[in-house]
């Protein structure tokens, strides 16, 4: 306990001042002697010698000295990299060695770690299985481990990261310095191999599909070698390809013809090189689901428009589809082989066709005019009532942002020209989703012009608007093409021709997964009013179809949705059944597991990434 000199003074003369005032009170200025004055003394003194303590306010500081050793951490990989790379010997020899040395022990509070897929305590041995390398989550666990104490951190591994930000970067501001510990050939070697693959999951039949592939090239002379694309033994797409020395990459683009309805399963391969250590990162797989999207479309009219030119060249703009021109008379035969009905400008003729509609239930495009009789339509469907008072207005459209029910975009409506129509207020008495609502004159309303219905009825779409052949011409005009508006138009014929009307259940599955990546497949079940059930209970067999055996996984409830995680499944194709209990609902769908140990793919250590993280943190 150290009192510094300034303050030993002023508690002396505490004492002092103390020992004068007593005096004075009880000696000098008192003539009368009491038997208890020593202790009315002494309770003076203590009285008034802490006030002026009191005053004078001291510190007392008591310093202690301990001696605490820093803390090291050693930190071992236990990825499967290390193994395949034949550096198992020597990982296991160095902790041995790390583990042996007293110096080490003396010098610091020494705390032994693994890591690959996470950051654990060492066990008693490595194994070498963890199928990823997380080096940035291994240093950053680390960081809230140890806080702000004195740490030193030595890394022994071979620099592979498989997963997680690069460690290289995310040490410049790390507070403890890294010693790594190098394990691998630091020998770069020749490989090619393809990075990243990218295909849209759906195409249509007899349409092509684009394939888009990232090759890379590392080495140390110019090579040459072939793409190729497969389809079982079919060859679909080759391609000769040139890389120059020492780093190369190309993206390669191509199309594809979608010739078979279902899943097709495909394989991108770059031929090998001569030498070349590493073959299986030369492929890669990928499938693509073809739809058979032919529709036939009935166009019903009794009466010649121009609309009903533009209506056949918009919609058979895609080669999938064909346009029938029916008067209203049409048998309901022939309504039943129609995927869609589109009803031009309806009067009383179409009471027939109304009442096929209900019967078979089609789906409808129902467009109204100048010339719509709207007592005739307001009893032929319920779904909405038109107070018409058959005046001619020109209304303009206005692009709703919120619409929900398909993927559209604004083509340029705002400067579209008006359509014809007639004075009148629309109720409707069904939900409606608007895509385009009115514009007359400088007036915005609420009014719908172009919206979709889907209820348990079927779908349905409404224009409250005739010349419809106007707006084709002025897509035209401000791009130069009609393939804007027959892209738009096609979106709300495919949209109608749809006969699904909202499954309860909706699966989320890949067409492939890799052996080293999550196996994860995801549900949504909805009740009989489609609102989301998180009280169901859903689960998912898997079928092996080399070996027959079939397994159940319970999906659980996570996010809103069910997953279920499938990454126990050994590498092979297998079928799938997703279904409720208690419930008679069910999907199916099939899914293979690629044998792909991304571990595996490594040629040599990460020597430069390894040097410049010690670098950066002050190591070596």
């Amino acid at each position: 306990m150290n009192i510094e000199p300034p303050v030993l003074i002023g508690v002396l003369l505490s004492l002092f001042v103390a020992a004068l005032v007593v005096l004075f009170q009880y000696r000098w200025g008192v003539r009368q002697r009491h038997r208890y004055d020593w202790l009315f003394i002494l309770l003076r003194f203590v009285t008034v010698f802490t006030l002026l303590l009191l005053l004078l306010n001291p510190s007392l500081t008591k310093l202690e000295y301990q001696v605490e050793k820093p803390s090291l951490a050693l930190v071992y990989d236990n990825s499967i990299s290390i193994d395949a790379l034949g550096q198992r010997s020597n990982e296991e020899a160095l902790l041995q060695k790390l583990g042996s040395q007293t110096a080490l022990a003396d010098r610091f509070n020494i705390k032994n770690y693994q890591f690959g897929d996470d950051l654990l305590p060492l066990g008693d041995t490595l194994d070498f299985r963890d199928q990823n390398t997380h080096i940035s989550l291994a240093i950053n666990t680390l960081q809230q481990i140890y806080g702000d104490t004195n740490t030193a951190v030595v890394l022994v591994t071979d620099g592979n990261q498989t997963v997680g930000y690069d460690y290289e970067f995310l040490s410049r501001n790390y507070p403890y310095p890294i010693f790594p510990l190098i394990l691998g050939d630091t020998i770069r070697y020749t490989d090619l191999r393809i990075s990243q693959l990218n295909v849209n999951k759906y195409a249509y039949l007899k349409n092509r599909f684009p394939v888009e592939v990232f090759a890379t090239y590392e080495g140390s002379e110019t090579v040459t070698s072939r793409l190729e694309i497969r389809s079982g033994g079919q060859l679909l797409h080759s391609e000769p390809l040139r890389f120059e020395a020492p780093t190369d990459s190309k993206v390669l683009n191509t199309e594809l013809l979608a010739e078979r309805v279902g899943l097709q399963k495909m394989v991108a391969r770059l031929l090998p090189l001569g030498g070349e250590r590493n073959t299986t990162n030369n492929r890669k797989y990928f499938a693509v689901e073809v739809i058979d999207q032919r529709i036939t479309v009935g166009v019903i009219s009794d009466m010649l428009h121009p609309d009903l030119g533009m209506l056949k060249r918009s919609i058979e703009s895609n080669e999938q589809r064909e346009v029938l021109f029916l008067k209203p008379n049409v048998d309901q035969e022939v309504l039943n082989d129609l995927d869609l009905v589109v009803l031009y400008q309806p009067n009383i003729t179409f009471s027939n066709v109304f009442d096929s509609i209900d019967t078979l239930g089609k789906n409808a495009f129902l467009i109204t005019g100048t010339e719509t009789d709207w007592n005739f339509l307001n009893t032929a469907q319920r779904r909405f009532d038109k107070n018409s008072s058959y005046g001619i207005e020109e209304v303009l459209p206005i692009f709703q942002t919120d619409f929900t029910s398909f993927l559209v975009s604004n083509i340029g409506f705002d400067d579209f020209p008006p359509l014809e129509s007639t004075f009148g207020d629309v109720q409707f008495t069904t939900a409606v989703d608007v895509l385009l609502s009115q514009r007359i004159g400088q007036i915005d309303t609420d009014t719908p012009l172009l919206a979709t219905i889907d209820d348990d009825r079927g779908r349905m779409m409404v224009l409250f608007g005739a010349q419809l052949w106007r707006w084709r011409a002025q897509s035209f005009r401000n791009s130069g093409s009609f393939e804007e508006f027959d892209d738009f138009f096609g979106k709300c014929i495919q949209f109608l021709a749809s006969d699904r009307k909202g499954d309860r259940l909706s699966v989320a599955a890949s067409s492939f997964y890799y052996g080293n990546g999550n196996v994860v497949i995801k549900a949504q079940y909805f009740d009989k009013n489609f609102v989301f059930d998180d009280r169901a209970s859903l689960r998912i067999d898997a079928r092996d179809k080399n070996s027959d055996a079939v397994l159940r996984f319970p999906m659980l409830l996570k996010n809103h949705s069910y997953e279920a995680d499938l990454g126990s499944l050994p590498p092979s194709e297998y079928d799938y059944t997703v279904g409720v209990d208690q419930e008679n609902i069910s999907v199916s769908g099939t899914f293979t597991i690629v044998p792909f140990e991304i571990e595996r793919q490594f040629l040599n250590a990460q020597a430069v990434k390894l040097q410049k993280l010690a670098e950066n943190t002050d190591g070596a």
